[in-house]
């Protein structure tokens, strides 16, 4: 990512069942890249949103992120986010 010529977004998802580690891999990826921007969303962080609460906080961590030429968002348990 770092001299790539090629686009600067990457997205990448991870599938796998509950307790194989995706999370895990994905910290252990973001802190690798040393990137200085690195936010892990989470649903834990939410307890107790209302939806806009969630989308207003969700919205702030990737308007931050473009404020870093480089930057990791870490998105935990889609499904709970939006459940």
């Amino acid at each position: 990512m770092r001299t790539s010529t090629r686009t600067p977004l990457v997205s990448i998802l991870l599938h796998g069942p509950p307790g194989s580690g995706k999370t895990a891999l994905a910290a252990t990826i973001a802190q690798a890249s040393q990137f200085p921007f690195i936010k892990l969303i989470t649903p834990d962080n939410m307890v107790g949103f209302g939806e806009a609460q969630k989308v207003q906080s969700i919205s702030k961590v990737f308007a931050d992120s473009y404020k870093s030429p480089m930057s990791v968002i870490v998105v935990d348990n889609l499904e709970r986010l939006l459940g």
